[in-house]
């Protein structure tokens, strides 16, 4: 019996099999008759908002079972459904809103937002039956990741979205339930809805989880009643899955792990077979409506290298640069990888000239990314064509040289950028972050390179950050990594100047400390960084204050290089702890401590906690919530939890966006810049670590005996005016500093203030 064609497979199997699971999602187990029936509703909920078949309509693509249900209607009905990613920002939605035409918006909740578009597209109404219109139409309309600019919008019918299925049923073993480990707004994740629903099988919504929501999900849906066979997976989510886990093999069920969304290491292919993971590496795009190249299980072993060979109905060959189109290319040539087949789309939205710079008249899509085939059609993806930058003459893959700083023992992740320079034309510039507790300096990481790569290969620079901007399915964001190497170009320098030392908390936890040495006998100044920041950021303030103290600058638990294995929230005394374990590897007994926003809360439960140790406190607009207006503790008393929940579902870029709007608006995050933006998300495990503010102690303020100042930016927020005078009443002794036009990052961008405020509090303590 062939497989019901996706717009009608809800409502064959409500009828052949319907008490069978269909969808679970936690604690909600619907059958076929259920997802039917909500199918139905969700249709029936835009119906009455006036939407018809043909018009557009934006579905918040959270992985959820209202939201496979909605997908399934909308289909079905021949309304256009147009995914939008969960973590997309106002600006972002409203940008694909124009795109679109979007007549209205799905909430995850089932909830319909009308939408004013520009004008009434034209396509509607449809006056052919729901059903044969989305037969012959645009079923769904996919944005592109957007990691080189401005996404694009890909149409796909249910025609082509039917063809990719079939195309991989005829690879794949029998499938006896689907993880939807993807969201639906990467083209893999509808894939994987299409493929059950057509197969009569199972969808399963991940189970929320901190560690492991691969493998928690899978363990848990065998108490749901499902046994997950068959997932889809992105290289971040399966290198995660394993380093959580210590390479443990999955349950005994999973019979196939698709792998793809991006370049795929040789390394990690190799390690996940290892632990004995049923790994299927392939190769495609949301243009392709999912995978067109696959290898096959147990092929992967033989050739870690490949993607695997085309899929059942694919055409594909190598166009070489400056090549006859069409001509044959010798096997093992490079060039641009063409595909053609019944799954390829038909073109972007609103947008003819991308549309036919992707598809030529023969129907092939220039895919813009490079590889070879070899004489058994063993395809090899080596690079996108945009990305490869010129050094010297030569050419420079950044995927190649980032698969190789992946596969350092040290390093947890890692991009590379073309970089101008005077002398090649460009240079290879890798921006890594490293895994906790790994003392590697960037000349090492060099040396790895050299020994497994050619030497105009190897990055002429190393910059750390917390974390690297990527998108939810785990595809680099490219557009951000110049601003972010070049903002970090004199970082770097400064770091190596500082050093870096690696220690380890009472509990395991390593932390890391900058150690910037000043004149002999000179005092020593720690200099504590705010909540989405790192130790980094100081480095101005440290080079001001250096001539006539030493310097410390610690990254807290949760940041920069002090990041967690495990993120999680992280009690106030933790910290406390931590830092008294950076002073004590220091050999330092009583320090000044300056405080930026989180850090100045933390400064000031540092002396109260431990009096004796504490020279000094400077302390710059500290959230110290205990003590502000009940209203606000109301309402920034939430945002611990709403981090948490966020950082949980959507990850640390979304933690930290999150934080931002809720301190300083959705203006205050929508003003940045995108390197400001990309910046702040790498650090969003910061957010996690820092707003949960457990075990504040105001009562023990009135322990702190060292002089310390309550500073405040006249230009700044007032929020922070009413906590500074209370902890000025609070603390005995304790003076008030307004820095006039100075706003809540000064800190950051003009520290010359707060070097003289520290400054003017070593020449008091001065005997």
């Amino acid at each position: 019996m062939s497989a019901p064609p996706f717009v009608d497979a809800a409502r064959a199997h409500a009828r052949l099999r319907p008490d069978d699971i269909a969808v679970l999602d936690g604690e909600a187990r619907w059958s076929w008759s259920e997802l039917d029936r909500r199918a139905d509703a969700a249709v029936a909920g835009l119906a009455a908002a006036g939407i018809v078949a043909g018009d557009r309509v934006g579905l918040i693509a959270a992985s959820s079972a209202g939201a496979v249900a909605a997908l399934h209607g909308m289909v079905r009905a021949g309304i256009v459904a147009v995914p939008i990613g969960p973590r997309l920002t106002r600006p972002e939605i409203a940008a694909i809103e124009t795109l679109a035409r979007l007549r209205a918006i799905v909430g995850p909740d089932g909830g319909v937002a009308l939408v004013e578009p520009p004008g009434r597209a034209a396509h509607s109404p449809i006056a052919l039956p729901p059903g044969v219109a989305a037969l012959r139409g645009v079923a769904v309309i996919v944005p592109t990741s957007g990691t080189t600019g401005r996404p694009k919008l890909v149409r796909l019918g249910a025609a082509q979205l039917d063809a990719s299925a079939e195309a991989w049923s005829a690879v794949l073993p029998p499938a006896t339930g689907w993880l939807l480990s993807l969201n639906l707004a990467h083209v893999s994740g509808i894939g994987i809805v299409v493929r059950a629903a057509r197969a009569g099988e199972p969808v399963v919504v991940p189970t929320l989880t901190d560690d492991d929501p691969i493998l928690a999900s899978l363990h848990a849906a065998r108490y749901g009643g499902v046994a997950v066979s068959h997932i889809s997976l992105v290289t971040p989510q399966l290198r995660r899955a394993l380093e959580t886990r210590d390479d443990a093999p999955p349950p005994a069920e999973l019979r196939a792990a698709l792998l793809g969304g991006g370049p795929i290491p040789e390394w990690l292919v190799t390690r996940a077979l290892a632990a004995g993971w049923p790994i299927v590496p392939s190769y495609g795009m949301t243009e392709t409506s999912s995978g067109v190249v696959a290898t096959p299980l147990g092929d992967a072993a033989g050739r870690p290298w490949s993607a695997g060979r085309r899929l059942p109905g694919v055409d594909l060959r190598i166009e070489p640069e400056g090549g006859e189109p069409g001509a044959p290319t010798p096997p093992d040539t490079v060039g641009e990888i063409l595909v053609k087949g019944p799954m390829v789309f038909d073109g972007y939205e609103n947008d003819p000239e991308s549309s036919a710079a992707a598809l030529d008249p023969e129907g092939w899509l220039h895919t813009g990314d490079l590889g070879s085939l070899d004489v058994e059609g063993w395809l090899r993806v080596i690079a996108r064509r945009d990305d490869i930058f010129i050094s010297g003459g030569e050419n420079i893959a950044p995927a190649e040289i980032e698969a190789v700083l992946a596969g350092h023992p040290a390093v947890a992740d890692a991009a590379v950028v073309g970089m101008a320079d005077e002398r090649w034309g460009a240079v290879p510039v890798a921006i890594v972050v490293f895994r906790p507790g790994a003392g590697e300096r960037p000349e090492e990481l060099q040396a790895y390179v050299r020994e497994r790569l050619a030497s105009f290969k190897v990055p002429a620079r190393v910059v750390e950050l917390g974390a690297i901007p990527r998108t939810p399915s785990g595809k680099l964001l490219r557009h951000s990594l110049p601003a972010l190497a070049e903002s970090t170009r004199a970082s770097a320098r400064r770091h190596s100047a500082a050093g870096t030392t690696r220690i380890e908390a009472g509990d395991g936890q390593p932390l890391a400390f900058r150690d910037l040495s000043g004149p002999p006998g000179a005092p020593t100044v720690v200099l504590l960084h705010a909540t989405l920041s790192t130790s980094r950021q100081l480095l101005r303030l440290a080079g001001l204050l250096r001539p006539g103290a030493r310097v410390l600058l610690p990254d807290r638990r949760g940041s920069g290089a002090s990041a967690m294995a495990s993120p999680a929230p992280v009690s106030i005394a933790r910290h406390v702890a931590d830092l008294v374990a950076v002073l004590d590897a220091a050999g330092v007994t009583r320090p000044v401590v300056f405080g930026h926003s989180f850090g100045a809360l933390m400064a000031l439960e540092f002396a109260a906690r431990h009096p004796e140790r504490a020279a000094a406190v400077v302390a710059y607009e500290p959230p110290y919530l205990a003590l502000a207006r009940p209203e606000l503790i109301e309402r920034l008393g939430r945002v611990g939890d709403d981090v948490a929940a966020a950082y949980a579902v959507y990850g640390a870029a979304a933690a930290a966006q999150l934080f931002v709007r809720a301190v300083a608006g959705d203006a205050g995050w929508e003003g940045l810049m995108l390197a400001q933006r990309a910046s702040l998300e790498a650090e969003g495990s910061g957010a996690l670590a820092d707003t949960a503010m457990a075990d504040m102690d105001p009562g023990g303020l009135a322990r702190i005996t060292c002089p310390a100042i309550l500073a405040t930016g006249g230009a700044s927020d007032e929020f922070y005016v009413p906590i500074a005078d209370a902890l000025t009443h609070a603390i005995a002794g304790s003076r008030r500093v307004v820095l006039s036009g100075l706003r809540h990052v000064a800190p950051v961008t003009d520290p010359g203030p707060f070097a003289e405020l520290v400054a003017g509090v070593l020449a008091e303590l001065r005997p």
